[in-house]
C-alpha cells in the first residue's frame, strides 16, 4: 500500500495583502491534506496499492491524482495541466517509512506492507479544483492545531511527518482531560 503526506503551513491573511504562517508555541501550525471516504467517520491520507514494478513516487503522484482530482474523467488538457504542477510538487518527494500496518479491515487481522511518502507545498502551487475521486466523500486541507479525526494507523503517519518539518505537532501535549468537580459539587453532595 502507499501513502502519501501532503502538507503545507497554514497562512493567516494580515491587511496590506500580505500574509504570515501561522505558529504554535514558536513552531509553524501545519496543514495536511486528508479524505474523508464514503461511510467513514475518520480521515485518511490519500492511499492506493503499488502497481507491480511501479515507483513510490510514481504511485503517490498516480494515487494523488486519482482520488483527489478523479484524474481518469478529466479532459487532456486538464490531465496535462494537473500532471504539471503535481510534477512540481512532487521534486520535493521524500520517502519517509517502509513498514507494516495492521490492517483492520482484513478479517483475519493481517499485517499489510506500506510505503509512506511526503511532499510539502512550500509554494501553495498544489491546484484547489479538487473533483472527488471513487469512493471519496471529501478533500479537505485540514489545520493541525488540534489532533484530527484520524483512522488509528494515520496518527503515526502524522506524528513522524510533523517531525520531519519541524512543526506544531498536537500529538506533543496531553489530551483536554475532562473537568472535574470543585469541592462540594461532587457526586453525592447534592442539597436539596
Amino acid at each position: 500500500m502507499s501513502i502519501i503526506v501532503v502538507s503545507r503551513y497554514k497562512e493567516q491573511a494580515h491587511h496590506g495583502g500580505t500574509s504570515m504562517i501561522v505558529n504554535k508555541n514558536g513552531k509553524p501550525v501545519a496543514e495536511v491534506l486528508l479524505l474523508k471516504m464514503e461511510g467513514s467517520d475518520s480521515y485518511v491520507f490519500p492511499q492506493g496499492f503499488l502497481a507491480p514494478k511501479e515507483s513510490s513516487r510514481h504511485s503517490h503522484q498516480r494515487i494523488l491524482l486519482d482520488l483527489c482530482y478523479d484524474y481518469q474523467s478529466r479532459t487532456k488538457q486538464e490531465q496535462k495541466a494537473l500532471v504539471t504542477s503535481i510534477d512540481q510538487l512532487f521534486k520535493g518527494h521524500k520517502e519517509i517509512e517502509r513498514s507494516y500496518l495492521d490492517d483492520s479491515m482484513n478479517t483475519d487481522q493481517a499485517w499489510i506492507e506500506v510505503v509512506v511518502a511526503s511532499v510539502h507545498d512550500t509554494h501553495y502551487n498544489l491546484p484547489h479544483n479538487f473533483q472527488f475521486g471513487r469512493g471519496v466523500e471529501a478533500v479537505e486541507w485540514v489545520s493541525l492545531i488540534e489532533r484530527p479525526a484520524l483512522h488509528v494507523n494515520m496518527a503515526a503517519v502524522l506524528k513522524k511527518t510533523l517531525n520531519l518539518l519541524k512543526a506544531y505537532n498536537p500529538y506533543q501535549t496531553p489530551p483536554p482531560s475532562p473537568t472535574l468537580p470543585r469541592k462540594g459539587e461532587e457526586k453525592g453532595d447534592e442539597q436539596g
